[in-house]
């Protein structure tokens, strides 16, 4: 023991430096402060002889590891208590800080000395918040640091992640370079509904298995709504996404006969696909504009308004015009017209197209014979052949009756027709429409000689047929030869 006249006491040393002065030596234990077992052991820091902080040990024990709990408590100028900051329970170990307390360790930020607990160097780390502005629980970044490293626990169980403020939805996760990474084997996670009686339902869930070659899915109590295999397939309604070998699905949807594709434009709806059990069909702003058909039928139809305008059959018919898969002949394109208008029109709407053809026929045999047929003619809903356009010859075509003796009956002899031939007049004329000059009949006086051979169209005008120019200068000729043959007769 050692006292300097200057007042310092020394315990195992020789020169103090402070006014108590112990040196342990080798001894791991430097000092022991007992008392009564009832009896609370401390040690008090005094200034102008009152207590500033005093560090307490519970004389109360009973037990094992019992009582005997360390408390720091700090006092006035006057010696009062203000308050127990710290509490260590030597039972369980706990440290308790109490209310408006604060621990504040590292860094330079006065700012954080108004937080209960506050770990700071420039990497923060602060539990709880005395501005309203800053509602927060837990808050890791602090002030000044990088917002994307900013972690918030709010006072209203909202948690911020990167935001670099806290925020009142429950998770918000801010990040430029990834949102999380998850490494388990089988990774689920549930969104459930809040329940008056319990901890709530599930209503959807994420899983992404990596057993599975890392496929993943959103699914509901129902089963699996969306599902993304390894190679990328998306299956909506179905995990069994239809693959083959040859032909790789790469969106499969599955469902009832509700609507399974829907698509809108501000809030309002332009089409959805449709699905039933015998078609798909694609409707838009109500009307049916596309039908596919699958299964049994075997076709793809055109509509509009809900009905169909148009098919293309299994076997690669495209019939126009609300055709069923019959038709006539076998052809590739049939168009049909029920509401009294034409049927078809071929329109060149080019200026110069003088020499262009409206509609091309290509025959693949080179054969100019008149059995070389171009087009054919049926009347009586396709019942009556009614005559064709057929090869004339080389460099020629011709409309082509059908005269075989075994399609005929009353077969007799016309009477004489040459008063008629002279009855006739051949003219020529200009069209009004400034279509041109023309050579022929006038349709209202060969009406008079041959009625049949005098149509009239839809607008009321009438038509010659079967007496074209050519006719007409023959019947001129004709007429000339019978006035010459009775001049001759008359001498």
């Amino acid at each position: 023991v050692s006292v300097l006249q200057t007042g310092e006491f020394g315990i195992g040393i020789a020169n103090p430096t402070t006014k108590l002065h112990i040196d342990g030596g080798a001894s791991a234990l430097i000092a022991n402060l007992d008392a009564n077992v009832s009896v609370s052991k401390s040690i008090s820091f005094r200034s102008d002889n009152s207590n500033r902080i005093n560090l307490e040990v519970s004389g109360t024990e009973s037990g094992s590891n019992a009582g005997a709990n360390l408390f720091i408590r700090t006092y006035t100028d006057a010696g009062s208590l203000l308050a127990t900051p710290l509490i260590l329970t030597r039972s369980t170990g706990s440290i308790e800080i109490s209310s408006n307390n604060n621990i504040f360790t590292g860094g330079t930020n006065s700012n954080f000395n108004t937080y209960p607990v506050a770990i700071a160097n420039n990497k923060n780390l602060v539990f709880g918040s005395p501005a309203a502005a800053q509602p927060s629980r837990m808050w890791s970044g602090g002030i000044g640091a990088d917002t994307s490293e900013n972690i918030f626990l709010g006072a209203y169980n909202n948690f911020s992640i990167g935001t670099g403020i806290s925020l009142t939805t429950r998770l918000t996760i801010n990040g430029s370079t990834g949102i999380a990474t998850f490494t388990n084997t089988v990774i689920a996670e549930s969104f459930q509904t809040p329940s008056t009686g319990g901890a709530g339902s599930t209503t959807w869930s994420l899983l992404h298995d990596q057993t599975t070659a890392g496929d993943f899915g959103i699914y509901n109590p129902s089963g699996s709504k969306i599902y993304i295999n390894a190679s990328g397939s998306v299956g909506i309604g179905t995990s069994s996404i239809n693959l083959t070998a040859a032909n790789r699905t790469t969106i499969d949807i599955n469902g009832t006969t509700n609507s399974l594709l829907g698509f809108s434009i501000g809030g309002v709806s332009q089409g959805y696909i449709y699905h039933t059990t015998t078609d798909n069909i694609i409707w838009a702003d109500g009307a049916r504009n596309m039908q596919l058909g699958i299964g049994g039928l075997g076709f793809m139809g055109f509509g509009t308004n809900n009905t169909e305008r148009a098919r293309i059959t299994s076997g690669g018919q495209m019939l126009i015009g609300g055709h069923s898969s019959s038709v006539y002949f076998n052809v590739k394109l049939s168009v049909k017209q029920t509401a009294g208008n034409p049927v078809a029109e071929f329109h060149s709407a080019t200026s110069g197209d003088a020499g262009i053809a409206a509609v091309y026929t290509i025959k693949y045999d080179n054969n100019s014979s008149t059995s070389q047929i171009f087009h054919k003619f049926v009347i009586d809903n396709g019942n009556i052949a009614n005559g064709q356009i057929n090869a004339n010859g080389a460099g020629a075509v011709a409309f082509g009756s059908w005269s075989d003796k075994r399609l005929k009956e009353n077969i007799i002899d016309i009477p004489s027709q040459l008063s008629n031939i002279l009855a006739l007049r051949p003219v020529e004329f200009d069209y009004k429409n400034g279509s041109g000059h023309q050579i022929g009949f006038i349709a209202q006086e060969m009406q008079q000689v041959f009625p049949d051979s005098v149509g009239e169209t839809e607008e009321g005008f009438l038509t010659v047929t079967g007496w074209n120019k050519t006719e007409a200068i023959l019947v001129k000729a004709i007429q000339e030869l019978k006035q010459e043959l009775d001049q001759l007769k008359s001498k």
